[in-house]
């Protein structure tokens, strides 16, 4: 086979490798579109199916603050790992044990997720509040996208809502809050490069937050214990500025 052929079916299999990779981000694109559509154009007719939805809507709300709050306080994860950080004061987890062990923003993603899924059921308590009304509640499905500077969290849950004869249903929920965390997680991936150089610059950690308005705080405990909060100065979520906490440890010896 001639040189050219062979360069011939290398370039076609590589417009190929390119139209299917275009294709399939337009796909997911597009679904993620439709979905907006269809939360905007819901429509829900009676008294008894807005009231349910507006209650599902502020327990998904409160629950995914919650969850967000947790992935602060625990350095971007939703529960303690075995191996932490504790004084009588606050836990938090390790994002540095002699190096990074720092969870993807994929992760976080389904780790927020995951924590929504769960503990949403525990705020609606079965809709006991609701008399007089059939709710059969189907499978969630729940995406979350950790956006530039914002946090996007989307829900579908089928709610058949019957009363009497008549039957309606509820499926989409959708909240976006302005946290910065992705500029966070990004600064907290500098801090912990800097760890892993063993060339940690206090003054130089403190300039960048500055910069990116971030408010640092550095605490030593021990010989080996350094703990980071990393306090977001442009958006509060509960009485305080969102902050996100972590522990780092270098065993010597």
């Amino acid at each position: 086979m001639r040189r050219s052929q062979v360069t011939i079916f290398i370039t076609i299999g590589l417009l190929i490798a390119i139209l299917i990779l275009f294709f399939t981000v337009l796909k997911s694109e597009m679904i993620k579109e439709k979905l907006s559509l269809l939360i905007a154009k819901e429509e829900i007719f009676s008294p008894e199916a807005k009231e349910v939805k507006n209650f599902i809507q502020e327990c998904f709300e409160n629950t995914s603050k919650d969850g967000l709050i947790l992935l602060g306080l625990y350095g971007f994860k939703t529960e303690l790992l075995k191996e932490h950080f504790e004084n009588e004061d606050f836990k938090t987890n390790y994002l540095y044990l002699n190096n990074k062990i720092l969870p993807t923003k994929k992760e976080i993603e389904n780790s927020l997720s995951n924590y929504i899924k769960k503990e949403l059921n525990s705020c609606v308590k079965n809709f006991d509040m609701f008399k007089g009304l059939n709710i059969k509640p189907e499978k969630m499905k729940t995406n979350v996208e950790l956006k530039e500077k914002s946090v996007l969290i989307k829900m579908v849950w089928p709610i058949e809502i019957k009363k009497e004869e008549i039957t309606e249903k509820v499926r989409y929920f959708e909240i976006e809050l302005p946290i910065r965390l992705v500029q966070l997680y990004d600064f907290a991936d500098l801090i912990l490069e800097e760890l892993d150089k063993k060339n940690l610059c206090l003054t130089c950690i403190n300039k960048i937050g500055i910069e990116k308005n971030i408010l640092t705080k550095i605490d030593f405990y021990g010989d080996d214990n350094i703990v980071f909060t990393l306090q977001d100065k442009t958006y509060t979520l509960g009485e305080e500025e969102y902050k996100v906490i972590f522990a780092a440890k270098q065993r010597l010896g």
